[in-house]
């Protein structure tokens, strides 16, 4: 992670939580990690623990965040979680109604170099 930040390049997570299942993806200069990519992997269980994604429940939360290196010493992620959770149920459509609401946001240091 380091050495992808050094060299320039760009790093993205997304997370997409809630039902009983919680993933996060990575993604270099836009181009997301394939499953099984051991830096994705990673990440993947490091930023769900770090930013205390939530995995159970009748709601949902998805969120985006940039990383990248602070003052030449910490690796931070820039983030937003936007939390869905069923409010009612539309049943002529017969589907669910979701409220929306920006429930987490801000900068997290993932680590000091």
């Amino acid at each position: 992670m380091v050495r992808l930040l050094l060299e320039g390049n760009e790093v993205t997570v997304r997370w997409d939580c809630g039902g009983d299942e919680a993933f996060a993806y990575l993604a270099i200069n836009g181009e997301e990690l394939k499953f099984g990519d051991e830096l994705g992997e990673a990440m993947d269980y490091f930023i769900i623990e770090k930013l205390d994604l939530p995995d159970a429940g009748e709601f949902y939360l998805k969120g985006v965040g940039r990383v990248f290196i602070e003052e030449e010493r910490r690796i931070v992620i820039e983030h937003q979680s936007v939390m869905a959770g069923e409010i009612d149920y539309d049943e002529e459509k017969e589907e669910s109604i979701y409220s929306e609401e920006v429930v987490q946001q801000g900068r997290h240091v993932l680590f000091e170099l």
